[in-house]
C-alpha cells in the first residue's frame, strides 16, 4: 500500500495530469536533491507542509512550491502544489519562488546559445569520440586473457 500523503488531495488533480503526477511519485529523487535516493511519494509523505503555491511566468511551464517544516521550500510539479488545500505561500517566499521560472528560462537560453556555437559542437563531438574509444578499450581489457590462458584456449 502506498504511503498516505496527508496534505495531498488526488481529487483536485486535473484528469490530464494524473498519469504524469503518478509517474513523478514513482521516480527516485536525484543525487544532490533533498531526500535523494528515495521515491518521491515516500519523501512527500514525510513532509509537514504548511503552505503551497503555483507560479507561472511567460515562456516557461508552471511550477509549484511547498513550504515544509523540514526542508524549507521544495520545488514540485505545479499539479502537486495545486492538489493541496493549504494556505498560500507567505509573501516573501512567493516573491523568491516567482524568480525560479524566469531564472530557468535564462539558463535554458544561455545553454541553447552555447550549444549553437561551432567550437562547443566540435568539443562535444571530440568528447563523444573519446568516450567511444574509452568504452572500446574497456571492452578489449575485459576480453584480455593472460598468455597461458590464450595458448591453452588455442589448443
Amino acid at each position: 500500500m502506498p504511503e498516505r500523503i496527508a496534505w495531498y488531495d488526488a481529487d483536485r488533480v486535473p484528469d490530464d495530469a494524473v498519469a504524469r503526477l503518478h509517474a513523478h511519485f514513482r521516480e527516485r529523487r536525484p543525487v544532490g536533491v533533498v531526500g535523494q535516493g528515495e521515491t518521491q511519494r515516500a519523501f512527500y509523505a514525510r513532509l509537514t507542509v504548511t503552505s503551497a503555491g503555483v507560479l507561472e511566468a511567460e515562456g516557461v511551464d508552471a511550477w509549484g512550491v511547498l513550504e515544509s517544516a523540514e526542508h524549507g521550500a521544495v520545488l514540485v510539479p505545479a499539479e502537486l502544489a495545486a492538489a493541496s488545500a493549504l494556505p498560500a505561500l507567505p509573501p516573501a517566499l512567493q516573491r523568491l519562488a516567482a524568480r525560479v521560472g524566469p531564472a530557468n528560462r535564462r539558463l535554458r537560453q544561455a545553454k541553447d546559445a552555447t550549444d549553437a556555437r561551432p567550437a562547443v559542437q566540435r568539443f562535444r563531438e571530440r568528447f563523444i569520440a573519446a568516450a567511444v574509444a574509452h568504452a572500446e578499450l574497456h571492452r578489449r581489457l575485459e576480453e584480455w586473457q593472460p598468455r597461458a590462458e590464450r595458448e591453452r584456449d588455442a589448443d
